[in-house]
């Protein structure tokens, strides 16, 4: 994919040719900054899979890939995270107020190449997508550092921050290439599962994985008071209680945040969020075999077994 990959990545940076200087210079950045363009990835697939309207299908993949790289700006900003993808964040290079309209360019170019598309249906599918994001973004930041945030609740932020998007590229895709309605919803199937096994995994890789990694400092979600999957389910397990009186009393102290980190590796928080992962990996990948055979369905299985099995 990476031809197809190359060009969605040129019809961003076409699509800011005429915007200020540090608009271009920062989306080049942000372009080429090494991210997996895997929600446009999704879309493709989908796309191919209906085998219409092609010649416009890369626009399609470069507005959904614009919409991401708007809520990860704004999401730097709002959590005033210093990196992304191991380099420093765009606000941290340009300040928060040019990256927030740096953000909202990339919002109002989003839709406007959408608009190009002629369908209002996809519009609204994207629009609605945000809602979803925005929506989730509030309710995390009103349960940090809740040591009773329940799995449903955490089921429910994943969805918006993450799953919600690759779920849309999919469903999107499948739509724009005139898909079957019953693949379209397949496609939402197996965008929604992908999407909720991979956070899933992401949030695991905070406390197992490494800096180079990861992008990002291990533990940064914990010390911001963000409960995650292995935070929740040890909470729940027999080293609760100590675990709840380490984080008792944000902000926590290096020491503690160490401790917590240890305590949560040391019980059966990480092995059940594990066999979380796991249950959506096999939901996605049951759901990709039932499409027809052919280069959709390999590369989905490919790409689902790639991302879903970097930790479990």
């Amino acid at each position: 994919m990476a031809g197809e990959l190359d060009n969605v990545r040129s019809i961003i940076l076409d699509s800011a040719a005429e915007s200020a200087a540090l608009i271009r210079e920062s989306l080049g950045e942000m372009i080429n900054a090494g991210g997996k363009l895997l929600r446009p990835a999704l879309v493709l697939l989908a796309g191919w899979y209906g085998g219409k309207n092609q010649e416009t299908l890369g626009a399609l993949a470069a507005s959904v890939e614009m919409l991401h790289m708007a809520t990860l700006v704004h999401d730097d900003v709002l959590d005033d995270a210093p990196t992304r993808r191991g380099k420093p964040a765009l606000h941290v290079t340009v300040g928060a107020k040019a990256a927030i309209l740096i953000g909202d360019y990339l919002f109002a170019r989003c839709f406007t190449l959408l608009d190009s598309l002629k369908n209002r249906e996809i519009g609204l599918h994207a629009a609605r997508a945000v809602e979803r994001i925005c929506d989730g973004e509030i309710r995390q930041d009103t349960e940090r550092y809740s040591l009773d945030v329940s799995m449903r609740s955490y089921l429910r932020r994943i969805f918006a921050k993450t799953a919600v998007l690759i779920t849309a590229s999919m469903e999107l895709g499948a739509e724009h290439g005139e898909a079957w309605p019953e693949d379209v919803q397949r496609f939402r199937r197996i965008g929604y599962n992908l999407g909720m096994g991979f956070q899933v995994v992401d949030d695991l890789l905070d406390f197992t994985g490494t800096e180079n990694r990861t992008g990002k400092p291990l533990g940064r979600d914990l010390t911001a008071g963000i409960f995650t999957a292995p935070v929740i389910y040890t909470l729940a397990g027999p080293r609760g209680r100590d675990l709840r009186e380490l984080l008792a009393s944000p902000p926590y102290k290096r020491r503690d945040r160490d401790a917590a980190v240890s305590l949560i590796l040391k019980g059966d928080g990480i092995e059940q969020s594990r066999r979380l992962a796991k249950s959506y990996t096999r939901r996605a990948l049951k759901e990709i075999e039932t499409l027809e055979k052919g280069e959709t369905r390999s590369l989905l299985a490919a790409l689902a077994n790639s991302l879903l099995v970097r930790e479990i």
